[in-house]
């Protein structure tokens, strides 16, 4: 049986761990004095570089969603706004009061200059050794199913972990693809895989028709399924930014229902 536990408890049973191999065969370890601390952890994946993760609690909770940020995938752009946070920043709380332990995983120290995260590191071995490491500590602490999700950009990142990640995900789920992804090994995601689409995302690397042409490549995922959503507002400027269909601005909260549903319905 797995192990429900909250915020309390998963502080705790990250607090009496000592610093580990995250990975048979590697050599990266945890900063065992980091923690949790105020709703936050800081993990060192790779010599001199650390991630930080805001979590959020929940009660009876049933499984880990990992969230990834579009754009620069940078935390503080993300919530610091003047205008409205992005799908993934401004939804955690939703998540976890569906019942998801939820991790908002910030940029790497070493890509925290203007440029946050690229494409290209979205894609490379170093982002994908990094969410192990967020994974592997999350899990120390809460025997749970471990979902990655991301947003535009941020489904690179969440897809990376499937198709590249040495630590076990149990399921992926991605909003507004970027069809960036069509250039990875699909076939070898073999977990459980949601795509979730806005009818009207105008931005021009994450087409609607982008998630059904990705759910047709996971030839090889337990299950591929595609969600199309229409409604809520256009208040921002850039069809790519918040504040409009592509964020499923005006009803986050619908399709965060729809995804936490689906990792319910899909998780051991």
């Amino acid at each position: 049986m797995k192990r429900m536990l909250g915020i309390g408890a998963v502080t705790a049973a990250l607090l009496a761990c000592q610093p580990a191999s995250l990975l048979d065969g590697t050599s990266e370890s945890l900063d065992g004095r980091s923690g949790i601390s105020s709703g936050s952890l800081s993990v060192e994946p790779r010599p001199g570089v650390t991630v930080k993760v805001r979590l959020f609690d929940a009660a009876s909770p049933v499984a880990i969603a990992v969230l990834f940020m579009g754009g620069s995938g940078k935390l503080e752009q993300h919530t610091n706004t003047r205008g409205f946070p992005g799908f993934l920043a401004g939804s955690a709380e939703r998540f976890a009061a569906h019942g998801l332990i939820t991790a908002l995983v910030d940029a790497p120290s070493d890509r925290q200059g203007p440029e946050g995260m690229s494409l290209e590191f979205r894609i490379g071995p170093d982002h994908a050794a990094d969410t192990d490491a967020v994974i592997a500590r999350l899990k120390l602490g809460a025997d749970l199913p471990v979902w990655v999700v991301g947003v535009s950009l941020g489904t690179v990142s969440a897809t990376n972990a499937a198709v590249n990640g040495r630590h076990p995900i149990d399921g992926v789920i991605l909003a507004s693809s970027s069809l960036a992804i069509t250039r990875m090994k699909l076939a070898n995601v073999t977990v459980p895989a949601l795509m979730v689409a806005h009818e009207n995302d105008g931005c021009r690397g994450t087409p609607p028709r982008g998630a059904r042409e990705i759910a047709q490549a996971l030839t090889g995922a337990s299950v591929a399924e595609v969600e199309f959503f229409s409604g809520g507002r256009t208040e921002g400027l850039n069809p790519c930014h918040p504040g409009t269909p592509h964020t499923f601005h005006g009803i986050q909260e619908r399709v965060v229902a729809f995804i936490a549903d689906f990792i319910k319905a899909h998780s051991n």
